[in-house]
């Protein structure tokens, strides 16, 4: 029993590196992964303490758990007291398909016969 503990623990620790990695590539974030992987490692020290309750075992389940609860708040604190982005921080590829940007033609633009501008849709005569 212990042995089939230890290695679902051994199992559980590789794919909590691998969902790790794979949750920090698709999104970049490492305030994203890290509850991942740690939550992953909490379940890996508490099944090896399952196999063998030693004083041992105990201590690195509650370091892994300490440590979990430290690092998720230290991103969450981190996450709240960062400025948010302004408009003079944003690419200019970011505002220049704005709907709100876009020229509109103008009655005497259309009259005339000129084309309207790119991202303008003409309008139809009354």
């Amino acid at each position: 029993m212990n042995d089939a503990l230890d290695l679902a623990a051994l199992t559980v620790s590789a794919v909590a590196l691998v969902s790790g990695v794979v949750v920090l590539i698709s999104t970049r974030r490492l305030s994203a992964a890290l509850p991942v992987l740690l939550d992953l490692l909490t379940a890996a020290g508490l099944l090896r303490l399952a196999a063998d309750p030693s004083w041992q075992r105990i201590a690195s389940a509650a370091a892994i758990v300490a440590l979990r609860h430290l690092l998720v708040h230290g991103l969450r604190v981190e996450a709240t007291t960062r400025p948010t982005s302004t408009k003079a921080h944003q690419p200019a590829s970011a505002t220049t398909n704005h709907p709100a940007t876009t020229a509109v033609p103008t009655r005497s633009s259309t009259a005339t016969g000129e084309a309207p501008r790119s991202g303008a849709r003409p309008r139809s005569r009354p």
